[in-house]
């Protein structure tokens, strides 16, 4: 077996026992609640450091110190619109139990802003995940602008929406094609996505774009954790 899908599997299978298992006992789900939420956030942390890296950014940059604080509450928000959700015009409005699911997110974002949670787009679109109209959920520009930590978890709310809209089902066997649909409604608006014939929505280039830059940093990061991982089982305990 390769060592990237040792890491995988093994964030898979607690994923699974996490979220959908009747037999894990109040106390140890809430451990792994937690365990999946770290590995989350350091997964997010690690992804947006490569983004910085790649954008040739300083050492001192201001965002290093802020994406520590950012990816935590990224996770946070992935992890309930995983496993809760909310209704929002009657219908349930959730994101897909995947390993993917919290990077494709990151990665948005990170082209979206540059990771700066104080941009503000050329027709408006303000915070890290840069809302407009719509997706700021009635809330002022300055609001999400002053609160970081509102605009991380109303860019997953609208992403989670975006599955709805298009209609992407079995959120339970999910895979990267998937998102091309979503992500296509996020970046350009349902209404120029929306195929009203086929019932879903069309893929546009800038949403390809984000999950090829996904799978680029995903590479990269699951060589880095097949390398510790095989470090440390080899190392004979030392």
């Amino acid at each position: 077996m390769k060592k990237s899908n040792v890491v995988k599997i093994a964030l898979l299978f607690t994923m699974v026992m996490c979220m959908f298992s009747k037999n894990v006992i109040a106390e140890d789900r809430i451990e792994l609640d937690d365990h999946i939420k770290v590995h989350m956030t350091q997964e997010i942390y690690e992804l947006w450091s490569l983004f910085l890296e790649e954008q040739n950014a300083r050492s001192n940059d201001k965002r290093y110190e802020n994406i520590k604080e950012y990816s935590e509450t990224l996770a946070e928000a992935v992890y309930f619109y995983q496993t809760e959700g909310e209704v929002y015009k009657g219908k349930h409005v959730r994101l897909p139990v995947h390993w993917n699911t919290h990077l494709v997110i990151a990665t948005r974002f990170a082209i979206e802003s540059h990771l700066k949670a104080d941009a503000v787009g050329k027709i408006g679109e303000v915070g890290l995940p840069q809302l407009n109209y719509y997706a700021r959920n009635k809330y002022k520009p300055k609001e999400i602008l002053d609160n970081p930590t509102l605009g991380i978890y109303l860019g997953v709310r609208w992403m989670a929406w975006q599955i709805t809209l298009c209609k992407t089902k079995n959120l339970m066997n999910w895979n990267d094609e998937k998102w091309i649909g979503p992500m296509s409604s996020y970046c350009a608006g349902i209404g120029s996505v929306w195929d009203g014939k086929k019932r879903k929505c069309n893929s546009i280039s800038v949403a390809k774009r984000t999950i090829k830059k996904m799978k680029h940093y995903r590479k990269i990061m699951l060589e880095q954790y097949g390398k510790l991982l095989y470090d440390m089982l080899t190392s004979g305990g030392d």
